[in-house]
């Protein structure tokens, strides 16, 4: 057995449950490797891990960071790491953001410290410009970040261009140089990344929106909305701000289920899409693609 695990599928493919099969089979522990479930804030809607399903294994790294500190792929990734070196039990990483677990696996890009003032700049022209209006802007000084970050990612678009006020030089450069390994050259790995079909992933997605509301994710939404200010790292949670335009009087409670599960199965498709053209070439990884991986977990 490899030293550490990593599970990758998109949101709603069962990750979490095979996760927590396999810790209880194996002793292990499970590390999120999801960019938004790593904030306290917004549990429901991002998914995250119940206080039952946490109690039955070590977790780490779930609803641990303040959302108005952004958390970045190489600070998850030194912390991901250390968690793996510093416990004795076996370690899964699990989660839905691929650039987290490319960036354990494929080691850190070294970016000098921006200068503050830079990502201020940033977030003040973004918030001019609009998400098409930044991208737009970006592809002037870096064509290769502004093509592979999706204009609402509002997270990733700021560091892009906060790297090039503060370095003079495109964040792809920096991106594109050579890597320093994270993970020490003695932990074996393997990743196994779930691509089963799309409607039974669709269907899940449906099913765990009705579960939400059970749970009463309107109200989480309310009070992330008055405690953070806007621009928080978590506002990029998926159906965050149709949930606000429905407490705004805007949506009725139907359409806000329409409208989230859209931008859901198109943010379902990028991760298909992104999982197969990053993944397929790196060494020690099972592609699975037939199936329903709950019934093999």
């Amino acid at each position: 057995m490899s030293d550490l695990t990593l599970l990758y599928g998109p949101t709603a493919c069962g990750k979490s449950s095979i996760a927590l099969n396999w810790a209880d089979q194996n002793d292990g522990i499970i590390i999120n490797s999801d960019a938004l479930q790593i904030y306290n804030a917004l549990p429901i809607l991002t998914a995250q891990p119940t206080t039952l399903e946490q109690s039955t294994a070590p977790h780490f790294l779930y609803g641990t960071h303040d959302p108005t500190k952004a958390m970045d792929a190489h600070s998850w990734a030194l912390e991901a790491v250390n968690i793996v070196t510093n416990n004795s039990q076996k370690p899964i990483i699990t989660g839905g953001t691929g650039l987290y677990i490319k960036t354990v696996l494929e080691g850190l890009s070294i970016i000098p410290d921006i200068d503050p003032r830079y990502r201020l700049q940033s977030e003040e022209l973004y918030q001019e410009l609009g998400a098409d209006g930044f991208q737009e802007k970006l592809k002037e000084i870096d064509p290769q970040s502004a093509t592979n970050i999706h204009a609402n990612n509002r997270q990733r678009m700021v560091r892009a261009y906060e790297v090039y006020l503060g370095t003079g030089k495109p964040f792809s450069n920096w991106r594109n140089a050579p890597k320093n390994p994270v993970l020490p050259t003695d932990i074996s790995y393997h990743l196994y990344v779930l691509l089963p079909k799309k409607d039974l992933v669709i269907q899940r997605a449906a099913n765990r929106f009705d579960h939400m509301i059970d749970r009463g994710v309107i109200d989480e939404v309310k009070r992330y909305t008055k405690q953070y200010p806007h621009g928080s790292a978590a506002d990029q949670a998926l159906g965050l701000q149709i949930f606000q335009h429905y407490l705004e009087g805007y949506f009725s409670l139907e359409e806000v289920k329409s409208r989230t599960l859209l931008e859901t199965n198109q943010y379902i498709k990028r991760q298909y899409t992104w999982a197969r053209g990053q993944f397929k070439d790196l060494k020690n990884v099972t592609i699975i693609e037939t199936g329903d991986p709950l019934t093999k977990a």
